[in-house]
């Protein structure tokens, strides 16, 4: 009796024209948002190759330890094509600084885009399946039951020797299928677009995080066609269940996750204004100064003779060793100086950020509660585009950092001179006798000067190639994670998917008793 109840079902669904024709209009729009992201995912995988190798051609030619501090960048994630969250499909960077430690990471993305246009929301397959698809769950279910009962086929129906549960599971079945089907067909379209991309690379792990994208779809559309489903089973008549599952629909995807969350999380939680940080960071940098300036003092500078040099790209040349033993005790002492002002910098951004990030914790907590919200909240972790994502990485751009300033430290990088020169030892410096030079003769300009800046510039076109280039092979790589491991990922989904899991179990539960105690008519 179950298969023809099911039969009856599928065949009502599958010709009724309230299935087929959103079920057209959301697989056309899944498929030209995926298309459009896809174009996004390509045109950021270009700027993600270019400051790659930007990055190497950067560490190959450094040739003072200054020069090493570098970004740290990763590719864009194709999963993300399909729910963009708040990182979307750009790849992502850190800056590695020996004097600024990281609290964020930032987007590695072509930026033409006009500012017109970030009103408009980037639309993707998770959307469309939250905003269509789930209508159409709302649109199957909501007259299941009181719609059969008011035409009354469903009193002829339990005339028949089949039991009441049995009617309910065939139309939570029906529905279903019905559902998956357009649902099914849509995903297969959306992947084939990606495939057919050379830009996109699917992993072993992007498929299966896909997979379980089409699994958690197909789980959220069952919820939402249960919740109509119990509507249905609670009320007399089919437009008293539409109105109702029409407005909760509304009210949960539209008031409660684009308007109540966020304004939930900027008023119970107060964060202090940027102003204060940038106060606080320029009272360290301040108090940086006087310090250098106070060691300046007991430590006098040998003269501006002894000082002069030439500058190539970040790197000193041509100073007198005298010259370059002050500077190397000065940058010594301001170094170790600089690495405290970026341990209590750090501490003074995160208070602001901290703040900001609790803010999101607290829409992200609230999302979890209804199931479009949720949704779209576990399909966000699935393709690691949460703010979580983003400080999960800039976490192991902070212990690579350590690494860095650890490897410097071994090589003798932030207290010797080759942090700002790459001058050998022998090498002759471009004023030989510095106690000789007058004020006069130091002047820009000054023929002296002309005729020292010319000997440099022979020096340097009698340098091979490369000659003084850094041997960085021993260089720790950035080799942390560049994103959560699915276990992460799906250990951070556990509570979303219990309330998705209740969320379709308390409905069914509920219709299966009310239905069952109900009368026919």
């Amino acid at each position: 009796m179950f298969r023809t109840l099911l039969r009856k079902e599928l065949h009502a669904n599958l010709l009724s024209p309230r299935l087929r024709v959103p079920a057209v209009c959301g697989v056309a729009i899944a498929v030209g948002a995926t298309l459009l992201g896809t174009l996004d995912f390509a045109r950021n995988m270009r700027v993600y190759e270019r400051e790659a190798a930007s990055v190497e051609r950067a560490l190959e030619e450094a040739t003072v330890y200054s020069q090493v501090q570098h970004r740290v960048v990763v590719p864009p994630q194709a999963p993300a094509i399909f729910s963009r969250g708040i990182a979307g499909t750009a790849g992502q960077g850190i800056q590695i600084r020996v004097d600024s430690v990281p609290i964020s990471s930032w987007k590695l993305e072509e930026g033409y885009d006009s500012d017109l246009l970030m009103p408009l929301a980037r639309i993707d397959f998770a959307a469309v399946v939250a905003v269509i698809f789930s209508l159409m769950a709302v649109l199957l279910g909501h007259d299941g039951l009181c719609g059969e009962r008011q035409s009354g086929t469903l009193r002829l129906l339990l005339a028949n020797p089949v039991e009441r549960r049995e009617v309910v599971r065939a139309k939570l079945a029906g529905g279903m299928i019905s559902l998956s089907i357009p649902l099914a067909a849509a995903f297969a379209l959306c992947l084939l677009v990606l495939l057919v991309h050379p830009a996109v690379r699917l992993s072993g792990e992007d498929g299966a995080r896909l997979g379980l994208f089409l699994a958690l779809s197909c789980l959220f559309l069952a919820q939402v066609h249960a919740l109509s489903l119990m509507v249905s089973s609670l009320v007399r008549r089919t437009e008293t269940a539409l109105v109702i599952c029409l407005f909760a629909w509304l009210a949960a995807g539209v008031g409660y996750g684009h308007h109540l969350l966020p304004s939930l999380g900027r008023y119970l939680v107060k964060a202090p204004p940027a102003e204060e940080y940038r106060y606080q960071d320029g009272g360290l940098w301040g108090n940086l100064r006087r310090e250098v300036r106070k060691w300046e003092e007991e430590n006098p500078s040998p003269g501006q003779a002894w000082l002069e040099a030439w500058s190539s790209g970040g790197a000193l040349r041509y100073g007198h060793p005298l010259g370059y033993e002050w500077r190397q005790r000065k940058h010594a002492f301001e170094m170790e100086k600089r690495l405290e002002r970026a341990e209590l910098s750090s501490r003074y951004h995160w208070a602001n950020w901290e703040r900001l990030s609790t803010m999101a914790s607290i829409a992200d907590l609230g999302a979890i509660a209804l199931p479009a919200t949720n949704y779209q909240l576990l399909s966000s972790i699935l393709a690691r585009t949460t703010q979580y994502d983003r400080f999960y990485l800039t976490e192991t751009g902070r212990e690579y950092r350590e690494a860095l300033i650890e490897y410097l430290r071994g090589r003798g990088g932030l207290a010797g001179r080759r942090w700002f020169t790459d001058d050998t030892e022998d090498q002759v410096p471009m004023i030989a006798d510095p106690a000789s030079a007058t004020e006069a003769m130091l002047a820009a300009g000054s023929p002296f000067m002309r005729e020292r800046l010319a000997w440099v510039m022979e020096q340097e076109e009698s340098l091979p190639p490369g000659e003084r280039r850094l041997d960085l092979t021993d260089m720790p790589r950035f080799e942390g994670p560049p994103a959560r491991a699915l276990g992460y990922s799906l250990a951070l989904m556990i509570p979303g998917l219990l309330v998705l899991t209740l969320g379709l179990a308390v409905p069914v539960w509920i219709t299966t008793r009310r239905f069952g105690r109900g009368h026919p008519k």
